[in-house]
């Protein structure tokens, strides 16, 4: 999930990942959010999910180890033997590459510890340790360098490639190397319309396709370019592409998966706006 700050990134992934913030009592909901062709409650998403928060609730005294395994016993099966909890977090840890900082301190405002990026994983991996199916992550890349982001990022790509995790995380705006490893992207403008819904790589086509978007200079990359026309742009001309992108073939293709998804999962299709996860 892309867009400027104000856009609605952070509560509309509170929304899907079924969290009751403070904030959505000023709001109604509606809609409906379906995983795997069938209608879900909230409480059922948060069993289902793990969500990693903007800022890393850590204990700063505690070892990387003994935070996963206190973590582990509390959260795992009532029962679930001492060794099978030190083999989750042994393998959670050897998923995320963060096994050689078994024994550090993770660290706080008092004491030396973990880097922003090595902090951001073991957030990461405290909610990985109950094999969620799907990870919501709400701008994992905030506060860390341009290499620790892209770190963070190409993990998160992994669990979604060789684990079959669904990794649904909002962004500010991702660099090039970053941006080449998201699937899909939902951009929203400064409002919360939504401006573009699809592959990422299919997103540079639609836009150079408007004539009244300016041309993208050579040396700007497609995500900047993109974020610059929602960002800069009169209101008026990010609605009407709002609009055009609901006539888009991309837009066609979008209804057309999601059909073809819930008849494949035996649910009625509506006409009715729906999050569909394959």
């Amino acid at each position: 999930i892309l867009g400027p700050s104000g856009a609605g990134k952070s509560t509309l992934l509170d929304i899907l990942a079924g969290r009751s913030a403070e904030h959505q009592k000023n709001f109604t909901v509606g809609g409906k959010i379906r995983i795997n062709g069938a209608e879900t409650t909230s409480t059922e998403r948060r069993e289902m999910s793990g969500y990693v928060t903007q800022d890393d609730v850590l204990p700063g005294t505690s070892t990387v180890w003994e935070h996963l395994l206190f973590h582990a016993t509390l959260r795992m099966p009532i029962g679930t033997s001492t060794n099978a909890l030190r083999r989750r977090v042994g393998q959670t840890m050897r998923d995320l590459g963060i096994e050689k900082l078994a024994d550090s301190l993770i660290g706080d405002q008092f004491s030396r510890g973990l880097s922003g990026g090595e902090k951001r994983r073991v957030s990461i991996a405290t909610e990985l340790l109950m094999s969620p199916g799907i990870m919501f992550l709400d701008e994992p890349t905030t506060g860390l360098d341009s290499t620790n982001a892209a770190k963070v990022v190409d993990i998160l790509s992994k669990l979604g490639s060789r684990h079959g995790v669904t990794v649904l995380l909002s962004i500010h705006q991702p660099r090039p190397d970053i941006f080449r490893l998201l699937d899909r992207i939902l951009i929203l403008s400064s409002v919360g319309s939504v401006v573009y819904s699809g592959p990422s790589v299919s997103a540079k086509g639609f836009f150079e396709s408007l004539a009244y978007v300016p041309p993208r200079p050579r040396d700007v990359h497609v995500a900047d370019f993109i974020l610059d026309v929602v960002i800069n742009s009169p209101e008026k001309i990010v609605a009407k592409v709002s609009v055009d992108f609901l006539k888009s073939e991309i837009a066609i293709e979008n209804e057309e998966r999601q059909r073809a998804l819930m008849a494949e999962f035996g649910q009625e299709v509506s006409n009715e706006a729906e999050i569909v996860n394959s």
